[in-house]
């Protein structure tokens, strides 16, 4: 039998202990056990399998929700880290929503110090708006704050188009959008600290995290660095995130 190796998925939502796919009919996993699907000899890319990733940063933009899970999979394809298999393990998972919306707060806020290190000086709503995200997060603040600099938020980020306002807001759009849109606007985060400048707004009716790029640029040579500290980012917040359940403090 092919060995199973260690790899990283993002389950849509959690009930009961349970977690969920965000797509099909398939019932929820539980941690420990171990499928194999149907038809093994028809396991594509995209198509039909057990899917999950290298790392959590190239896992998180096909995220359907915020449950972060610990897998094993025996892997059939390969591509561009993405993974897929006829035979998955659930090793353990927990609801990432607070640490994903730290890490979206971090990869904006690297990119208003770029920007301040450059000479253009980004507007202050857009340094509140990261600040007001990652008090959300710890719960610090309730929905009412939230809501005030989100509004500064997101009439800076649509008057100036620049990456860094859009970052921002993006940081802050993960504490007010429902559980499923959360991994996705940290995949946002992500990709505007890669790639920019960004033309264009995220639009909250848009769950796909792929339609955030549609107009974005190839990446610039500040791509791979970017990639790699936010990789080590994620894995910091995703270690925290496990942390934080295994001592009992929910998730």
């Amino acid at each position: 039998m092919p060995k199973m190796i260690d790899a990283y998925w993002f389950g849509a939502r959690e009930e009961s202990g349970l977690v969920f796919a965000g797509r099909g009919h398939e019932p929820g996993w539980r941690d420990g056990e171990e499928r194999t699907v149907a038809r093994p000899e028809d396991v594509a890319m995209c198509g039909w399998g057990y899917h999950a990733a290298d790392s959590w940063l190239i896992a998180l933009p096909w995220a359907p929700g915020p449950i972060a899970c610990r897998v094993r999979l025996e892997v059939a394809h390969r591509e561009d880290g993405k993974l897929v298999g006829a035979r998955r393990l659930l090793v353990a998972h927990v609801d990432a929503s607070p640490e994903l919306r730290l890490f979206a707060a971090d990869c904006a806020e690297r990119i208003l110090h770029r920007e301040r290190a450059a000479g253009r000086e980004p507007e202050q709503a857009s340094w509140k708006a990261v600040e007001a995200a990652r008090r959300y997060a710890r719960g610090e603040i309730g929905a009412t704050a939230l809501e005030r600099a989100g509004d500064a938020a997101c009439a800076t980020a649509y008057a100036s188009r620049g990456p860094a306002s859009y970052a921002a807001y993006a940081a802050l759009y993960t504490t007010y959008t429902d559980a499923a849109e959360v991994a996705d606007s940290a995949a946002y985060s992500a990709r505007v600290g890669v790639y920019a400048p960004y033309v264009g707004a995220p639009d909250a009716g848009v769950r796909d995290p792929a339609a955030y790029a549609t107009a974005i640029i190839m990446a610039s040579a500040v791509g791979a660095e970017e990639r790699e500290w936010q990789s080590r980012r994620l894995d910091y917040w995703m270690e925290q995130a496990f942390a934080r359940k295994e001592a009992g403090a929910g998730g």
